[in-house]
């Protein structure tokens, strides 16, 4: 494997807190509830979510149990720590790589954006075509530069960063019912039904087929002290995944306007 220039690794002794899993009580089990009759439903499809707490209640043992890790303390309450020694290793950004990247990205937002726009527009196959070659390059363009400029420069410092630690507590539960719901079509014959020239009428119905019952743990998190430990961080304030996202809205801005500008002259 090639190293790359200008790569960290350092070699740090620290402490962390102890964790161990533990069960913080239950909830009640997701289920499915179905409907005796399925029918006609007039309400709404959209899931309902309501809050359940327990008020400082332990719960009982059933439905789904929680589990979180929770520290170990020590005999006068805090929390026990231990020392790890962890090597850090980072490479910094690779700018040629990163500049491609974008440049694709931008480049085929481009083309699509273009192209897109063009037939929406209701253009030919020759505005398509100078549309999508333009918006592509203007696009391709544009995303290889953010790519350089972003990463251009980039290194790995140190840094220390501090944490809290958590106790965590089962405080409630989140209740959520999705109707489950199926679209039919329906026919109304003249005998029940009119439509203005009396021929029968077909419309879309929805039909309760039952409910989905889903249950979600609220945890509340009570802190209990903190520790610091080393980090490697990049300088340069845009990652290449960030710079492609951003070569990608330029690439579709250039393809949308050059389709506008294009068609309007051909």
């Amino acid at each position: 494997m090639q190293v790359q220039a200008n790569r960290m690794q350092i070699t740090r002794t620290w402490k962390e807190p102890v964790m161990e899993q533990k069960r913080l009580g239950s909830i009640p089990q997701d289920q499915y509830e179905s409907v005796f009759m399925p029918g006609p439903f007039y309400g709404s499809d959209f899931n309902t979510t309501s809050s359940v707490s327990l008020n400082g209640q332990t719960p009982e043992a059933g439905g789904q149990d929680v589990w979180r890790n929770v520290p170990v303390y020590e005999a006068d309450g805090k929390p026990k720590m231990t020392e790890v020694t962890k090597t850090l290793t980072e490479d910094p950004y690779d700018t040629k790589k990163s500049s491609l990247i974008s440049a694709g990205v931008g480049g085929a937002l481009g083309v699509a954006a273009a192209a897109g726009l063009t037939a929406i527009l209701g253009h030919g196959g020759a505005a398509m075509a100078v549309s999508s070659l333009l918006g592509g390059a203007a696009g391709g363009g544009a995303g290889y530069l953010i790519g350089q400029k972003s990463t251009q420069g980039d290194t790995i410092v140190e840094k220390q960063v501090t944490a809290n630690i958590n106790h965590p507590s089962l405080v409630g539960y989140e209740h959520t019912i999705d109707p489950d719901v199926t679209y039919q079509a329906h026919t109304h014959y003249p005998d029940h039904h009119h439509s203005q020239d009396g021929e029968p009428h077909t419309d879309t119905i929805k039909i309760l087929r039952g409910y989905q019952h889903t249950y979600t743990p609220e945890i509340s998190n009570r802190s209990v002290g903190t520790y610091t430990y080393p980090t490697l961080e990049h300088t340069a304030k845009v990652s290449p995944g960030v710079g492609g996202l951003i070569s990608g809205l330029v690439g579709v801005g250039a393809g949308a306007g050059i389709a506008a500008i294009v068609g309007a002259i051909l």
